[in-house]
């Protein structure tokens, strides 16, 4: 049970809208782009990355030479973070039809 209670603390210490940003970091590789894709301006996409940085303790994108390429630990990300941003794209999807009648639980009466 201490395992669930620091996953769901370590979880409620984040920013889940950073999850977004940090999907872009990976696919681009490059913050200026990035913050394109997300809508948001560069020192944002940036300012992001930072805490993503802290959170993970560890760097994610790294420099070499004139561009970005990603740290061991951000390749292991690549597909979970991908899995988790299309996992709430769809649960967000079904919020137009939910029917609030028909709970969980209830008998339809």
């Amino acid at each position: 049970m201490a395992g669930v209670k620091t996953a769901t603390s370590r979880l409620a210490r984040l920013d889940l809208n950073l999850l977004v940003v940090l999907r872009e970091l990976l696919r681009e590789r490059n913050v200026t782009r990035a913050a394109e894709r997300v809508g948001v301006s560069q020192p944002a996409a940036s300012a992001a990355l930072s805490r993503l940085r802290r959170y993970f303790d560890d760097d994610l994108l790294v420099r070499r030479g004139g561009r970005y390429e990603l740290s061991t630990l951000a390749v292991q990300l690549v597909e979970q973070v991908e899995t988790v941003c299309e996992g709430v794209e769809r649960l967000l999807a079904t919020g137009g039809g939910f029917d609030r009648r028909r709970r969980a639980g209830s008998s339809g009466s």
